[in-house]
């Protein structure tokens, strides 16, 4: 009898120990964004993490499992779930590129303790009464500024100044007019403009930070965006930009909302060189076909000729499908992959004229 009442209490004691995390998720990072499998309500679903905003929910999926949108919504990762109910509060018309089920926002990060192991492409969620930091973690102190939070770090040897974090965005820096204007940063570099990463974002101008000192490493040579207030707005003056995606991607970053912490694991060695653009092409699938929907000044393809509306047929001589996934398809940074420099490529237009592009670095 002791016997078995001492099993039954390990065996309570791992349930209880199990339930503190959700165990390692495999993910996946696609279009920029961090996809990852969740259960909403018992019924698997594909979740985009992004810590800001509200959790919204795909309209398809609310009919397809018969959701009461009257009622909280229980999500659940991996073996943990999610102690308070999250609200329906959005339905999403336009379908998503890549598709998603549901877009998790701040309620997870306030709820739990986020590990995002960036190298590994895994992710764990804790109870914020059992977590750990793992060994060689450093402490970042958030700082509260409006709805969202900043972390120190200081950009080519300057103050140190706060940098809001998200997420959602995926270029590596954005530095803020306030900022960069009155410091001449643009004046003396090589830069050009970017396509805007939202719908009503305007073209925004680009070029590269040199260096950035953060949690006590020295990152060289970042693609950075330069916003202007008219896109970045009202901000506290000791605000001077934010870091995304591409730039928490370097390493392992935990997210402790409920201690005000970010830790930032240091990664060995660290990456040799942030992904960047050498073509300055956007373009945008249509049918069988790609056409350009913007060119950024100075770059290799406004030196080769292309213009917006050009209708590309072929790339080196194969159908434009057989190219999916390569940089240049990506406004905002958001699919860009480690590209050489010095690559060339012909590009057939639907004119029969051809055009042929090297890739160099043009900001």
């Amino acid at each position: 009898m002791k016997i078995a009442l001492t099993l039954l209490l390990i065996s309570l004691a791992s349930i209880q120990v199990k339930s503190q995390s959700s165990g390692w998720i495999p993910f996946e990072i696609s279009k920029g964004q961090i996809c990852l499998p969740v259960t909403v309500n018992g019924h698997q679903a594909t979740g985009r993490l992004i810590n800001y905003g509200t959790t919204r929910l795909d309209k398809d999926l609310i009919g397809m499992i018969g959701l009461d949108t009257a009622k909280p919504i229980d999500v659940q990762f991996g073996k943990l779930s999610l102690q308070k109910g999250l609200a329906v509060t959005f339905y999403r018309h336009v379908p998503a590129t890549p598709p998603y089920d549901i877009f998790l926002g701040d309620e997870p990060f306030q709820q739990c303790i986020i590990d995002i192991d960036f190298p590994n492409k895994r992710i764990a969620f804790f109870r914020p009464d059992g977590f750990t930091p793992p060994e060689g973690a450093i402490a970042l102190n958030f700082s509260m500024h409006g709805e969202s939070r900043a972390i120190p770090l200081s950009v080519e040897g300057g103050t140190e100044m706060s940098y809001w974090v998200y997420l959602g965005d995926p270029a590596p820096i954005s530095v803020y007019e306030s900022w960069f204007k009155p410091r001449g940063m643009l004046q003396d570099r090589a830069a050009s403009v970017r396509l805007g990463g939202g719908r009503r974002t305007p073209p925004e101008a680009i070029a590269t930070v040199h260096e950035v000192r953060l949690a006590g490493q020295d990152f060289k040579e970042i693609p950075g965006v330069f916003p202007d207030d008219s896109v970045t707005g009202d901000h506290p003056a000791e605000v001077a930009g934010h870091i995304g995606l591409g730039f928490l991607s370097q390493t392992r970053v935990i997210f402790d909302y409920a201690h005000d912490r970010l830790y930032w694991v240091p990664a060995k060695p660290l990456k040799k060189a942030f992904p960047k653009d050498y073509t300055g092409l956007v373009l945008i699938k249509s049918q069988d076909d790609y056409v350009v929907k913007f060119v950024s000044p100075l770059s290799p393809a406004m030196k080769a000729g292309f213009k917006p509306g050009d209708t590309i047929i072929q790339i080196n001589h194969q159908p434009v499908l057989a190219f999916q996934g390569i940089a240049w398809q990506s406004p905002a940074w958001s699919t860009v992959v480690d590209s050489k420099k010095g690559a060339t490529y012909t590009f057939t237009l639907k004119d029969s004229s051809v055009l042929k592009l090297t890739t160099a670095e043009f900001f």
